[in-house]
């Protein structure tokens, strides 16, 4: 459904903006477990059918970031094919997380 409105009030159209202020914000506010989950409850809600689903994705690609789920991040960028990926891979030496796995 794209009126999603649970606790944080997000409709899916505005994880664009959403995105926008993650990326200025200090990630010591932004990276609380409570919205990762809320996320994922909109991802699995919303999978792949909604126009703006990468933005979507795109948020919680950078909370589990911020949570230092470094994996989880990365594929999700992997995913979204987002060259921010390999700045993760390089970074966190993440080489070994791409051996033999199909997610």
């Amino acid at each position: 459904s794209s009126g999603i409105n649970a606790e944080y009030g997000l409709q899916i159209h505005e994880f664009k903006q959403f995105g926008e202020y993650l990326e200025k914000w200090p990630p010591e506010i932004c990276g609380q477990k409570a919205l990762i989950n809320y996320l994922v409850g909109v991802v699995k809600e919303v999978k792949n059918t909604h126009p703006d689903y990468v933005y979507l994705f795109k948020c919680l690609a950078l909370l589990y970031e911020y949570n230092e789920d470094y994996i989880n991040s990365l594929f999700l960028y992997i995913k979204l094919d987002c060259d921010r990926a390999f700045d993760l891979i390089g970074r966190y030496n993440l080489f070994h997380s791409l051996e033999g796995d199909d997610r």
